[in-house]
């Protein structure tokens, strides 16, 4: 698959590298997270930066170096809270950051002691340590929440962010709010705004490796069933990714498919197992997470999947089909950025009649698990959705 690299000189002319491309802007973070001056009110800002661009790894170890030698001239120094979409997310950047010596608690009822300067959770934890301390005590202030924006919608998101955005509307404990995504998440951006009345927004560029699409009309099962085939005989430590909510067969050749697909999905070692030593797996595109898989050489997207959504004629759930956006599918070839050889990697996208992705496949805040059942984040603070723009809904 043919790739390119983008390079970008910093101001002292060393080239920075695609998995630290938030440094391209790190003036204008530093700027937000170690202000001159304290703010009366919380404060948020929104980085834009691609897959894979050191946002949960390199961006945090840099904040942690400038938290450690605050500590040092300091009687309170501040501290950082992580927050991440799910387990899944939160178990390797735990393992980066203790790569890093940067100890993280992964006990948010820790937030409040001056002993553990790194603390990280999930949306749920937070909300469960927001419902356990509803006078935000152990949140103390001047306390900087970094946040991972989920591109779909889940619940214990859409909770999460309710729960963050009354802390901000309630104006105390005051925070430092860091949102951070590959994508704007417009309606996350919209409720906050509403809320404070101005976020900063930061973009970084992305100077990544420029991943080849091929757009296929064949028929997903029989002609994938060839190519999966012929990629497993010709490598026989080769993994394969498949985006579909699954109802295909249950092997490739003689090898068995595993398949995750629980939105919800929590980090065990068989989660992990598969990700390490299973060599074909299923992953339902509302699984909402972006994961490690070594040896990867076919990744492959059905376009569509199905999903729960809210019929409005009648006010039952129904299940649809429906098209990928395309920030869904940047979130599917993330996978290919974190494997070993990226650049050996074929990537397919199964889509009817053909075309350039950027016509077959619309952007904006796609539609998640939450706002199919007709919930919204911004509902107590008066923000609305619009679900005929999202495909939310189904009449």
């Amino acid at each position: 698959m043919s790739q390119s690299v983008q390079q970008y000189l910093s101001r002292d002319g060393e080239v920075i590298p695609p998995n630290s491309a938030w440094q391209i802007m790190q003036a204008e973070i530093d700027r937000f997270i170690f202000p001159d001056h304290e703010s009366e009110r919380s404060r948020v800002a929104y980085l834009q930066s691609a897959h894979a661009s050191g946002k949960s790894t390199t961006l945090i170890q840099h904040i942690m170096s400038k938290l450690e030698a605050q500590a040092r001239e300091q009687a309170q120094p501040r501290k950082l809270l992580y927050i991440l979409a799910t387990e899944i997310d939160l178990h390797w950047a735990v393992d980066y950051a203790m790569e890093q010596q940067y100890i993280p608690t992964v006990n948010l009822a820790d937030v409040g002691n001056p002993n553990c300067p790194f603390v990280m959770g999930t949306y749920e934890d937070f909300s469960t340590l927001v419902r356990s301390d509803p006078a935000g005590s152990k949140c103390a202030n001047r306390v900087i929440v970094m946040v991972d924006v989920e591109l779909r919608a889940s619940v214990s998101g859409e909770i999460f962010f309710a729960t963050l955005l009354g802390i901000v509307a309630n104006g105390s404990p005051v925070m430092d709010i860091f949102l951070m995504s590959p994508h704007r998440s417009a309606r996350t951006a919209a409720a906050f705004e509403k809320a404070l009345g101005h976020i900063e927004d930061i973009n970084v560029p992305n100077i990544g490796l420029r991943l080849s699409l091929e757009l296929s009309d064949m028929d997903w099962e029989c002609d994938l069933q060839q190519r999966a085939d012929e990629c497993l005989r010709a490598d026989l430590d080769a993994q394969i990714v498949l985006f579909d909510s699954y109802n295909g067969p249950a092997r490739i050749g003689d090898v068995d498919i595993s398949y995750v697909g629980d939105p919800q999905t929590r980090w065990n070692n068989e989660i992990g197992d598969i990700f390490q030593l299973d060599r074909v797996f299923a992953v339902d595109p509302e699984v909402n997470m972006s994961a490690r898989v070594p040896n990867l050489r076919l990744l492959a997207s059905r376009g569509t999947f199905q999903t729960v959504m809210l019929h409005t004629a009648t006010g039952h759930l129904a299940r649809r089909d429906r098209s990928i956006s395309r920030d869904e599918v940047e979130q599917e070839l993330s996978w290919v950025l974190k494997t070993k050889r990226p650049e050996d990697v074929t990537v397919i996208l199964y889509a009817p009649g053909g075309g350039e992705p950027g016509e077959l496949i619309p952007s904006g805040d796609p539609p998640g698990p939450a706002l199919g059942l007709g919930l919204g984040l911004g509902l107590g603070l008066g923000a609305t959705v619009d679900r005929r723009a999202t495909g939310a809904e189904c009449t």
